[in-house]
Protein backbone atom coordinates (compact mmCIF):
# COMPACT_ATOMS: atom_id res chain seq x y z
CA UNK A 1 0.00 0.00 0.00
CA UNK A 2 1.48 3.63 -0.56
CA UNK A 3 1.29 6.14 1.71
CA UNK A 4 2.41 9.82 1.50
CA UNK A 5 4.36 11.42 4.28
CA UNK A 6 1.56 14.17 4.35
CA UNK A 7 -2.08 13.24 3.39
CA UNK A 8 -3.65 15.04 0.74
CA UNK A 9 -6.19 16.11 3.31
CA UNK A 10 -4.11 17.01 5.51
CA UNK A 11 -2.60 20.78 6.44
CA UNK A 12 1.00 21.39 5.51
CA UNK A 13 3.42 20.98 8.47
CA UNK A 14 6.68 23.34 8.61
CA UNK A 15 9.85 23.33 9.59
CA UNK A 16 11.00 19.90 8.28
CA UNK A 17 11.02 18.15 4.87
CA UNK A 18 9.36 14.83 6.23
CA UNK A 19 5.92 17.02 5.85
CA UNK A 20 5.19 16.72 9.61
CA UNK A 21 5.08 19.32 12.03
CA UNK A 22 7.76 19.73 14.41
CA UNK A 23 7.04 22.46 16.47
CA UNK A 24 4.08 21.94 18.92
CA UNK A 25 1.65 24.37 19.95
CA UNK A 26 -0.26 25.82 22.84
CA UNK A 27 -3.36 23.92 21.36
CA UNK A 28 -1.35 20.61 21.22
CA UNK A 29 -1.41 20.44 24.77
CA UNK A 30 -5.60 19.64 24.91
CA UNK A 31 -5.05 17.55 21.53
CA UNK A 32 -2.48 14.95 22.81
CA UNK A 33 -4.18 14.51 25.79
CA UNK A 34 -7.51 13.87 23.75
CA UNK A 35 -5.83 11.46 21.37
CA UNK A 36 -3.95 9.25 24.15
CA UNK A 37 -7.17 9.00 26.27
CA UNK A 38 -9.18 7.81 23.01
CA UNK A 39 -6.65 4.95 22.52
CA UNK A 40 -7.84 3.63 25.74
CA UNK A 41 -4.72 2.17 26.29
CA UNK A 42 -2.65 4.66 28.86
CA UNK A 43 -3.41 4.94 32.41
CA UNK A 44 -4.23 8.78 33.25
CA UNK A 45 -0.64 9.28 34.94
CA UNK A 46 0.81 7.77 31.55
CA UNK A 47 -0.81 10.83 29.93
CA UNK A 48 0.00 13.07 32.47
CA UNK A 49 3.63 12.05 31.58
CA UNK A 50 3.32 12.80 28.18
CA UNK A 51 1.79 15.98 28.62
CA UNK A 52 5.02 17.01 30.77
CA UNK A 53 7.03 16.55 28.14
CA UNK A 54 5.05 18.97 25.68
CA UNK A 55 4.97 21.62 28.05
CA UNK A 56 8.75 21.12 28.64
CA UNK A 57 9.25 21.50 24.87
CA UNK A 58 7.12 24.70 24.88
CA UNK A 59 9.19 25.98 28.06
CA UNK A 60 12.58 25.62 26.73
CA UNK A 61 12.51 24.66 22.87
CA UNK A 62 15.02 22.65 21.69
CA UNK A 63 16.77 22.83 25.45
CA UNK A 64 14.86 20.60 26.49
CA UNK A 65 16.17 17.35 24.10
CA UNK A 66 12.14 16.67 23.14
CA UNK A 67 12.12 16.34 19.81
CA UNK A 68 8.46 16.57 18.49
CA UNK A 69 6.81 15.47 14.48
CA UNK A 70 2.91 15.96 14.43
CA UNK A 71 0.50 14.84 11.91
CA UNK A 72 -2.40 17.39 11.55
CA UNK A 73 -5.32 16.91 9.25
CA UNK A 74 -7.67 19.91 8.79
CA UNK A 75 -6.21 20.96 12.64
CA UNK A 76 -7.05 18.19 14.08
CA UNK A 77 -4.39 16.13 15.69
CA UNK A 78 -4.08 12.73 13.69
CA UNK A 79 -1.30 11.77 15.19
CA UNK A 80 2.78 12.50 16.57
CA UNK A 81 6.14 11.21 17.80
CA UNK A 82 8.27 12.06 20.47
CA UNK A 83 12.03 11.11 20.87
CA UNK A 84 15.52 12.68 22.01
CA UNK A 85 18.94 12.18 22.72
CA UNK A 86 20.07 9.60 25.67
CA UNK A 87 22.65 11.42 28.06
CA UNK A 88 25.87 9.92 28.34
CA UNK A 89 25.30 7.83 25.16
CA UNK A 90 26.26 10.00 22.19
CA UNK A 91 24.43 8.57 18.97
CA UNK A 92 21.79 6.72 21.10
CA UNK A 93 18.31 8.17 21.22
CA UNK A 94 14.90 7.48 22.72
CA UNK A 95 11.89 6.84 20.94
CA UNK A 96 9.22 7.87 23.80
CA UNK A 97 5.90 7.97 22.82
CA UNK A 98 4.41 7.33 18.78
CA UNK A 99 0.57 7.65 18.77
CA UNK A 100 -2.49 7.46 16.28
CA UNK A 101 -6.03 8.81 17.26
CA UNK A 102 -8.06 6.45 16.56
CA UNK A 103 -10.04 7.71 13.98
CA UNK A 104 -6.75 7.39 11.85
CA UNK A 105 -6.09 3.81 12.36
CA UNK A 106 -5.48 1.33 9.32
CA UNK A 107 -3.56 3.92 7.15
CA UNK A 108 0.04 3.67 8.07
CA UNK A 109 0.47 6.62 9.76
CA UNK A 110 2.27 4.76 12.89
CA UNK A 111 4.43 3.29 10.34
CA UNK A 112 5.31 6.67 8.79
CA UNK A 113 5.96 8.78 11.72
CA UNK A 114 8.08 5.95 13.15
CA UNK A 115 10.07 6.26 9.78
CA UNK A 116 9.99 10.03 9.81
CA UNK A 117 11.74 9.94 13.11
CA UNK A 118 14.20 7.80 12.75
CA UNK A 119 15.18 9.79 9.55
CA UNK A 120 15.29 13.10 12.06
CA UNK A 121 17.47 10.95 14.17
CA UNK A 122 19.90 10.19 12.00
CA UNK A 123 19.92 13.36 10.49
CA UNK A 124 21.07 14.58 13.66
CA UNK A 125 23.93 12.26 14.26
CA UNK A 126 21.52 9.24 15.49
CA UNK A 127 23.14 5.91 15.18
CA UNK A 128 20.91 3.86 17.55
CA UNK A 129 17.26 4.20 18.39
CA UNK A 130 15.81 2.62 21.34
CA UNK A 131 12.21 1.87 22.05
CA UNK A 132 10.67 0.72 25.85
CA UNK A 133 7.35 -1.11 25.77
CA UNK A 134 5.39 -3.58 27.96
CA UNK A 135 4.75 -7.42 27.55
CA UNK A 136 1.45 -7.38 27.98
CA UNK A 137 -0.96 -8.56 25.40
CA UNK A 138 -2.52 -5.11 24.34
CA UNK A 139 1.04 -3.89 23.59
CA UNK A 140 1.70 -6.98 20.90
CA UNK A 141 0.63 -4.66 18.05
CA UNK A 142 3.22 -2.13 18.98
CA UNK A 143 5.80 -4.85 19.12
CA UNK A 144 4.95 -6.51 15.48
CA UNK A 145 5.26 -2.61 14.32
CA UNK A 146 8.20 -2.29 15.53
CA UNK A 147 9.42 -5.81 14.60
CA UNK A 148 8.30 -4.84 11.40
CA UNK A 149 10.47 -1.40 11.15
CA UNK A 150 13.49 -3.27 11.81
CA UNK A 151 14.03 -3.30 15.61
CA UNK A 152 15.41 -5.85 17.69
CA UNK A 153 14.26 -6.90 21.39
CA UNK A 154 17.37 -6.17 23.07
CA UNK A 155 16.86 -6.38 27.12
CA UNK A 156 13.92 -7.89 28.68
CA UNK A 157 13.23 -7.21 32.35
CA UNK A 158 10.84 -9.66 34.14
CA UNK A 159 8.00 -7.75 36.50
CA UNK A 160 9.62 -4.24 35.65
CA UNK A 161 6.71 -2.81 35.57
CA UNK A 162 4.74 -5.10 38.16
CA UNK A 163 4.47 -8.40 38.67
CA UNK A 164 3.57 -10.24 35.20
CA UNK A 165 4.45 -6.86 33.08
CA UNK A 166 7.67 -7.35 31.53
CA UNK A 167 9.66 -4.51 29.88
CA UNK A 168 10.70 -5.15 27.14
CA UNK A 169 13.50 -3.02 25.00
CA UNK A 170 14.10 -2.44 21.30
CA UNK A 171 16.98 -1.31 18.96
CA UNK A 172 17.22 -0.44 15.33
CA UNK A 173 20.50 0.48 14.13
CA UNK A 174 20.12 3.11 12.17
CA UNK A 175 21.31 3.16 8.57
CA UNK A 176 22.23 5.87 5.73
CA UNK A 177 19.59 8.78 5.93
CA UNK A 178 16.74 6.88 5.15
CA UNK A 179 16.34 5.70 8.57
CA UNK A 180 16.79 2.26 7.46
CA UNK A 181 18.24 -0.73 9.75
CA UNK A 182 21.39 -2.78 8.81
CA UNK A 183 22.19 -6.24 9.44
CA UNK A 184 20.45 -8.00 12.98
CA UNK A 185 22.36 -6.64 16.40
CA UNK A 186 25.21 -9.76 16.42
CA UNK A 187 24.93 -9.90 20.35
CA UNK A 188 21.18 -9.16 20.63
CA UNK A 189 19.43 -11.23 23.35
CA UNK A 190 17.15 -14.10 21.50
CA UNK A 191 14.43 -16.27 22.98
CA UNK A 192 14.37 -18.91 25.46
CA UNK A 193 12.65 -21.01 28.11
CA UNK A 194 12.65 -18.59 30.58
CA UNK A 195 11.60 -15.76 28.59
CA UNK A 196 8.41 -15.48 26.88
CA UNK A 197 7.94 -15.12 23.29
CA UNK A 198 6.76 -10.69 23.06
CA UNK A 199 8.26 -10.43 19.76
CA UNK A 200 4.94 -9.92 18.78
CA UNK A 201 2.99 -11.54 14.80
CA UNK A 202 5.68 -11.25 11.74
CA UNK A 203 3.11 -9.35 9.87
CA UNK A 204 3.95 -6.14 8.18
CA UNK A 205 1.32 -3.43 6.98
CA UNK A 206 -1.25 -0.80 7.94
CA UNK A 207 -3.29 -3.86 9.59
CA UNK A 208 -0.54 -4.18 12.24
CA UNK A 209 -1.74 -0.24 13.99
CA UNK A 210 -4.73 -0.94 15.81
CA UNK A 211 -4.71 0.17 18.66
CA UNK A 212 -1.74 2.34 17.38
CA UNK A 213 -0.50 3.36 20.23
CA UNK A 214 3.24 2.88 20.91
CA UNK A 215 4.25 4.99 23.65
CA UNK A 216 5.88 4.58 27.72
CA UNK A 217 2.51 3.33 28.33
CA UNK A 218 4.28 2.09 30.29
CA UNK A 219 7.20 3.14 29.70
CA UNK A 220 7.73 6.13 30.98
CA UNK A 221 11.04 8.35 30.13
Amino acid sequence: MSKKTMPENSEPGTGTETGFCTEPGLEDLGAMRRLLERTGVFSAEEVDVAESLIRERLERGIASEYHFLLDRRNAVLAGFICYGPIGCAPGRWDIYWVAVDPDFHGQGLGKALLHAGEQAIRAKGGERAYVETSSLDRYTPARALYRCCGYTVDAFQRDFYAMGDHKVTLVKILDGSTGTSSAPISNAPTSNTSEPDVSGPDICGPGISGPNAFGPGPNIP
